[in-house]
Parts: structure tokens; sequence; C-alpha cells
């Protein structure tokens, strides 16, 4: 993505929220002053939110954003269905570090599977997205869910993968294995609330 319109992605969320922000029981939003929070979010369809009616405002990135985040915030959702962890390591993660991240989300599981990557190739890739988000400053956030309906391939494998590289890595692990597998409205609701409390926990 031209970093041109990832910075109009910025203002038109910046803008879309700054009006309706709302305080979340798990970590009410600070006040507006302090340094630069600019959350990007790293994945495929589970992060932009295919299966939503209204995927601006229900997808969990942007409830993570609006209920979590202090008003200062900016969040930049780079996410593109289907991507692999390949693909997101070549265009989605350059364009975060063009940001200056100082929180990244990472959920790549979907597009792997469905691609046939193996095991061991997406857990290299994924520790390398991993490692330079975190060499950028970001503290970064690492989800694995629920198997598509669509899939053949057993999703547990890839998440037990995702959950070593948090561990070598020391990120926080999100384990969303157990939402509906269909992701919609309450799959987000739930996925936000999850990434909320391990926002609310100190980083390993």
């Amino acid at each position: 993505m031209p970093l041109v319109a990832v910075l109009l992605a910025v203002l038109v969320a910046a803008c879309a929220t700054a009006g309706d922000q709302t305080t979340a029981s798990t970590i009410p939003p600070a006040d507006n002053t302090g340094p630069p929070v600019v959350f990007v979010a790293v994945g495929g369809g589970e992060t932009t939110g295919v299966r939503l009616p209204d995927s601006l405002r229900q997808s969990w990135p942007q409830l993570l954003f609006t209920e979590a985040l202090p008003r200062r915030a900016v969040l930049v959702n780079l996410s593109s269905p289907g991507a692999t962890v390949a693909q997101a390591l070549d265009q989605q993660v350059p364009a975060a570090l063009e940001l200056g991240p100082t929180l990244a989300t990472v959920w790549l599981t979907r597009g792997d599977v469905r691609a046939g990557t193996s095991v061991a190739a997406y857990e290299r890739d994924l520790e390398l997205v991993v490692r330079r988000l975190q060499d950028s400053g970001a503290r970064v956030l690492v989800a694995t869910g629920p198997p598509s309906p669509e899939d053949a391939v057993p999703v547990g494998p890839y998440g037990a993968a995702a959950e070593r590289v948090a561990q070598r890595t020391g990120t926080q692990f999100v384990d969303l294995s157990a939402l509906d597998s269909e992701l919609g409205v309450a799959g987000h609701r739930q996925a936000a609330d999850a990434f909320m409390a391990a926002l609310a926990t100190d980083p390993p």
C-alpha cells in the first residue's frame, strides 16, 4: 500500500472516530496528552472483517481503537483478505514501519492454511514479521484464531507455531481459537475484548 494511501487512511480513521469514541470497561482511555499512539493491524480476513455488515465500525481493530486507546491515537488497518504471512512480510510490514507504530497486532492464519503454507515456513516468516515490528519500537500482540468453515487443513499446528513465535520473541499471545468460526459481529466483539485484556496486562 503506498504511503500516501496509508496516511489518508490514518486521517479518515481519526476523523471517523473522533466524535464517537467510547470508554471501555477494561481500559479507560487516557487523556489526550502524551506521546503519539500509532496502532497498526497486520493480518488477513480475520482482521479486515470480511463477514461483517459494517467492518468500519464492527471489526475488532476498530473496537479496540475506539474503546481502549487514548483519543490521540490513530489506527491504520493494513490487513487484506486472504493475506499470507509471506505476503504481509512483503507488503504490510514495510507500510507499517513507515508509520512508526507504537502498537501492532498480528493475526495471520487462514490465508496460510488455504494456501497450504508449510508450518515451518509459516513460523519462520511470522517470527520475521514480529521481530521487524519490535525493532521499530512497537509493542506487538500475536493472535491465532479458529478455522474457517471452508478450511480442510487443521489450524491447530499453525496456532501452536504462532504461540512458539510469541514465546521466542517475548510478545503477548492472544489465543482466539475458541471463537466461533464464522467470525461475525459477536466473534469480533469477543476478539476485541481478548485484545483489550492482553493490553491491560504488562508485556512479558
